[in-house]
């Protein structure tokens, strides 16, 4: 659901490659270039992979959104396959938003999230 209480489409695959082949200029594995999250390399990788799908969906949403919507459009396809919806967004999707707002291409005001790296 958006802010307004509207439900929101799900991600799919096709959807968040057409996502990012509309906007090469922003290259998201350069946004998450030093975040290391996991303890191996496999895990690293494997959150590296989910939270680059977190930022093209994020870059797609015309408003900012809330975890719930991050996590009902992104948990089923993109989590690691031992993480529950909350250690996903906890371990993964969160401090990808967080790591990407560092270097001011999401605006994380408050309790939500929004891109700003076309800005």
């Amino acid at each position: 659901m958006d802010i307004q209480g509207e439900k929101r489409p799900k991600a799919s695959t096709d959807d968040l490659q057409l996502a990012y082949d509309s906007q090469e200029d922003v290259d998201l594995d350069a946004i998450l270039e030093g975040w290391q999250p996991g303890r191996t390399p496999q895990e690293r990788q494997a959150r590296h992979e989910s939270g680059r799908a977190v930022l093209e969906w994020i870059r797609e949403q015309p408003e900012a959104v809330r975890a719930s919507h991050v996590k009902e459009a992104l948990y089923d396809d993109h989590a690691l396959e031992e993480q529950s919806e909350a250690t996903w967004w906890e371990q993964t999707a969160r401090p990808t938003l967080n790591h990407a707002a560092d270097q001011g291409y999401v605006d994380n005001s408050g309790r939500t999230y929004e891109w700003a790296g076309d800005e």
